[in-house]
């Protein structure tokens, strides 16, 4: 059984590196290939506006995608993003800002699961009742 649980974690690890890998590469050819290219520098600059906003757009919604497919520690890094709106592009900012709100809900017997999954041994863990296992205190 362990080493299914690692084969299969090792699968996991695989293709979420392989999805990052492949929309980090498809974002910097776009931006290569919109903003790099020789026609681009010779746009007018309020047309160079607009497609360095159109290729901002494209990689955050790749970006996007990427996070809400792999899940776990890149949700958080696309939240995170969400909360740069002083140090990166707009489309950026207000795409990743979906992920606030819209993370994927787990119920807390799930959690209760997988920690016990993984510990190998009943955990005891105590709920203040001012706490909802509908509502936890960071998805508010």
């Amino acid at each position: 059984m362990c080493y299914t649980k690692t084969y299969s974690y090792i699968l996991s690890l695989s293709s979420r590196f392989g999805r990052a890998a492949t929309t980090i590469g498809r974002i910097a050819f776009d931006y290569r290939r919109s903003l790099y290219a020789s026609a681009a520098e010779s746009l007018p600059s309020s047309e160079y506006e607009r497609v360095k906003s159109a290729c901002h757009q494209r990689s955050a919604n790749r970006l996007l995608a990427l996070c809400s497919s792999n899940g776990g520690v890149f949700m958080k890094v696309g939240q995170h993003i969400g909360a740069l709106d002083y140090l990166l592009p707009e489309e950026y900012v207000q795409t990743m800002k979906v992920l606030h709100s819209g993370a994927p809900k787990v119920d807390v017997r799930e959690v209760y699961k997988v920690i016990r999954e993984e510990l190998g041994r009943e955990v005891g863990i105590k709920v203040r009742r001012s706490m909802s296992p509908s509502h936890p205190c960071g998805s508010r």
